[in-house]
């Protein structure tokens, strides 16, 4: 009887684990970006981005003298590869110029790059009231835009990287005046201006690594007990 209970024990054990890793994959591949106390946080790396609209039209080297007191507040600029990891993820394979979007995947980028952008802060915009800088001299061109500092590769050259992500919303052509299909592109530029260069259309792309509790032991048990039971019930039927 103790024999058949260890193993029943065992048994179960064993079960409730590997429901504990089929859940932990679950969860694992629903990782996104979601909004965090006004900022965005990616779940994929844990690290949380700072809104473009708080550190809008500062340069690189007024936030590194301390403006704003984001370095104290545990921020620091991004690298190339987080920038670029970032849009890569969560808008698409790169496609810095308007033509390289094909017809196929526009609106695809486009929806992906708007929720991007208002999600992160929209500090650029033509003709939309929302962003911080609004440019109005382009009739009929919609276009909205995250786009900020990020640290360069080699940050004793001075010089700062930049990049943009938009979401073209109507791109009317200036000779024929002929619609072009909506669009989402993003671009990463390193060396791009002076560390002194400020706004009032660039931010600043920083992070920190985020405060969100990491899920108890005690929690995950129970998550993959819930799974186990499930698990369990669905051979039943």
């Amino acid at each position: 009887m103790e024999m058949n209970m260890s193993k029943m024990v065992r048994g179960w054990v064993g079960s409730v684990l590997a429901a504990m890793a089929l859940c932990v994959g679950v969860n694992g591949a629903a990782a996104g970006l979601v909004a965090s106390g006004g900022n965005a946080l990616d779940t994929e790396t844990g690290l949380e981005w700072l809104n473009l609209k708080a550190a809008n039209g500062l340069s690189q080297a007024q936030i590194l003298s301390g403006a704003g007191g984001f370095l104290a507040g545990g921020w620091r600029y991004a690298t190339t590869s987080e920038v670029a990891g970032l849009a890569q993820r969560y808008v698409g394979a790169v496609n810095g110029g308007y033509g390289e979007a094909t017809s196929g995947m526009s609106k695809d980028y486009q929806d992906a790059a708007e929720s991007f952008v208002l999600l992160m802060g929209m500090n650029l915009g033509f003709n939309d009231s929302r962003a911080n800088y609004n440019v109005t001299q382009y009739p009929g061109l919609w276009q909205i835009s995250s786009q900020g500092w990020f640290m360069d590769a080699d940050p004793t050259n001075l010089m700062v990287g930049l990049m943009e992500v938009t979401a073209v919303l109507s791109r009317p052509d200036s000779m024929t005046g002929a619609q072009y299909d909506n669009v989402g592109r993003w671009k990463v530029s390193e060396n791009w201006s002076p560390a002194t260069t400020e706004g009032p259309f660039a931010s600043n792309w920083m992070v920190r690594v985020s405060a969100v509790p990491e899920p108890s032991t005690l929690s995950m048990f129970g998550v993959a007990i819930a799974c186990a039971l499930a698990l369990s019930k669905r051979k039943r039927i």
